[in-house]
């Protein structure tokens, strides 16, 4: 059963941890201190990380390849946790919410953050916040690649034709996994 979401009044401040890029270049700029939290807006949730996506988009953001970190600055896109506070004006999510969001703004690399839930997907019991943490960006563009950039149509088969079998492999926990059909 949910549980009521405790309301934050605006204002009202916090800290974290995070790896911040001080400065664009190598993995030698990345530095952990404790940054302050901007106070929860009325239309935001605070989400505690559980786990964050590693990508390499964010090699990216930090050596300033893409323009999407600032120095000093929190980089990641993707991370997976639990809802610790919403917004006075948000609904449809709850302290103690399972989410999880592979998008920009960059700060994934954090204790804990702010959102907007628009951009949060709640999650299912049967999905951990490591596969979630870890997927999401890539089923994003997966269906981004085949759905937007060159949509797949069915081919029409013939009998001159032969239809190799489909499959998969992705890196998950230190392993392979690879799905055949």
């Amino acid at each position: 059963m949910p549980h009521a979401a405790p309301r934050i009044a605006p204002g009202q401040t916090a800290t974290t941890r995070a790896i911040v890029v001080e400065r664009y270049g190598g993995p030698e700029e990345l530095r952990l201190r404790d940054i302050e939290l901007p106070p929860l807006a009325s239309n935001e949730v605070r989400i505690r990380h559980t786990v964050i996506g590693v990508n390499f988009i964010d090699v990216y953001c930090r050596t300033g390849f893409f323009d999407l970190l600032k120095p000093p600055g929190v980089p990641g896109m993707e991370a997976a946790g639990m809802i610790e506070a919403v917004g006075s004006a948000v609904s449809g999510f709850s302290a103690g919410d399972r989410v999880a969001y592979a998008c920009p703004p960059v700060g994934a690399y954090s204790e804990r953050r702010n959102m907007a839930p628009e951009l949060l997907v709640h999650l299912s019991d049967d999905i951990t916040d490591e596969i979630a943490a870890a997927g999401l960006l890539k089923g994003v563009s997966a269906s981004f690649l085949l759905h937007d950039v060159h949509a797949v149509k069915p081919v029409k088969s013939s009998s001159s034709m032969r239809r190799p079998a489909a499959s998969a492999s992705c890196w998950c926990n230190g392993r392979v996994i690879s799905a055949r059909r």
